[in-house]
């Protein structure tokens, strides 16, 4: 039988274990509200606005490194799952996450390291991300970093010994 779905905050912040796809969507959510959440409660108190997008600050660029290491841990759960390792899920990782902050970084000292050459692999590495994490199912049964999230492949009980 599938295990029942029981985030708890410890999961976003281990890298242990697997995140079937419905953990992956929920925990990412749950994430996406809380940074939209400080960024109007908070943002404010710094000038910032949720809806004037375009302009790079360090308080976005802050809100990102700080919700860097729960969005890695989701992502590499999920790649557990998928039987990715967490080298690999880092190494994209930093394509689509890394690379646009250091961009608006340098844009900030008037430096413009985001062409568009660099926004064509970036797009590529998170519609496969999107793809391979968000839709495909998980393997089946245990690999090696767990049991199946499913309960595939897990030992059973069987019921009618229990009355013999």
């Amino acid at each position: 039988m599938a295990r029942k779905l029981n985030l708890a905050l410890e999961d976003f912040f281990s890298f242990d274990g697997r995140f079937r796809r419905l953990e992956f969507w929920i925990a990412n959510l749950g994430l996406l509200l809380l940074q939209i959440a400080t960024q109007l409660v908070v943002g404010p108190f710094f000038g910032e606005s949720l809806f004037r997008a375009g302009r790079p600050s360090w308080f976005r660029l802050a809100l990102n490194v700080a919700s860097l290491w729960p969005t890695a841990a989701i992502l590499i759960k999920r790649g557990h799952d998928r039987n990715r390792s967490a080298l690999f899920t880092s190494g994209l990782l930093l394509v689509i996450y890394i690379f646009p902050e250091v961009g608006l970084v340098m844009v900030r000292f008037g430096v413009n390291l985001m062409n568009d050459w660099l926004k064509i692999p970036m797009g590529l590495v998170a519609m496969y991300m999107l793809i391979d994490y968000g839709f495909i199912d998980g393997t089946q049964g245990p690999n090696r970093y767990g049991p199946s999230p499913k309960g595939i492949g897990a030992p059973t009980l069987d019921v009618a010994a229990t009355f013999d």
